[in-house]
């Protein structure tokens, strides 16, 4: 009898905007008015529809129709206060509900998005390949037999037979480390030292042997690994017993411009132009086909 009692009270009742009338018929004529209620019943099929407002679940053609909507919608600016109160609950929840759901909705197409940017990420990674030297038979000898040094330590002591290195820098002071840079490293009467090899000039792939193999090394770190080694070189020579008689002619700037980096960009760039200069005397002795 009680459950007879509920459902005549359900069919006379609209649970959009909650108002009971006198009869099924009435209750009819309501939801077949011209104007409907605040609150319209959605189809199933439609709910996940994204143009869809979620207070008042009235749909639109367009997105932006939506938008400006959202800004007049009755039920999302204040009109939820005119339901009874069991409607109005029951609409809170619902929304509630379905921003909540969006909201995680947003969330795992979030990590699905990172999780294929990690997985492009790692495949790129997996492409990146160290390209081989185009060497054949290199070995820490020349065609001569002659051992070639580590090119971080190369033989230079012959710059101070004849006088070389004092000419040098009695001539060219502050310059000197720059001028024993082709003397040292791209001596043909010094194939010894011939250590460093430019492969590509697009890419500034360069070879370099540490004393056991040869290496692939950018060319920016040669250039620079050379010019502050010949500096080194330059203080050494300088102050060899031979040379102290030259010691109180040293410049400041020959110490300073070892870390200058104005000057340092302009003498790694000589640096450079010496490795490509000499790129043929350094291929032919190491055998680079």
């Amino acid at each position: 009898m009680e459950e007879n009692a509920i459902e005549q009270a359900n069919n006379k009742k609209c649970f959009n905007c909650g108002k009971i009338f006198r009869t099924h018929a009435n209750l009819l004529d309501h939801k077949n008015r011209k104007t409907p209620c605040l609150i319209r019943e959605v189809a199933p099929e439609h709910v996940a529809n994204p143009n869809r407002c979620i207070y008042c679940n009235k749909i639109f053609s367009k997105k932006s129709n939506l938008t400006k909507h959202l800004n007049n919608c009755k039920i999302k600016n204040g009109g939820m206060n005119i339901l009874a109160d069991k409607v109005r609950y029951e609409q809170e929840i619902r929304i509630l509900k379905e921003t909540i759901d969006r909201q995680r909705e947003e969330q795992e197409r979030q990590k699905e998005t990172i999780a294929k940017q990690e997985a492009r990420m790692d495949e790129l990674e997996k492409k990146i390949i160290v390209p081989t030297p185009p060497i054949v038979n290199i070995t820490n000898n020349t065609t001569n037999n002659i051992t070639i040094n580590n090119y971080l330590t190369p033989n230079y002591k012959f710059l101070l037979e004849n006088d070389t290195f004092k000419k040098i820098f009695q001539r060219r002071l502050v310059q000197t480390a720059m001028e024993i840079v082709p003397l040292i490293w791209f001596n043909a009467d010094h194939r010894e030292n011939l250590s460093t090899y430019l492969v590509n000039k697009s890419t500034g792939e360069t070879l370099a042997y540490d004393g056991a193999t040869w290496k692939v090394v950018p060319v920016d770190t040669v250039t620079k690994e050379l010019r502050n080694r010949a500096y080194e070189i330059t203080s050494e020579l300088i102050t060899a017993d031979m040379l102290n008689e030259f010691t109180r002619q040293i410049p400041a700037q020959i110490k300073m411009n070892r870390i200058d980096a104005d000057v340092a960009e302009i003498e790694e760039e000589r640096v450079y132009n010496n490795l490509i200069e000499n790129r043929n005397l350094v291929k032919t002795a190491i055998g680079v086909i």
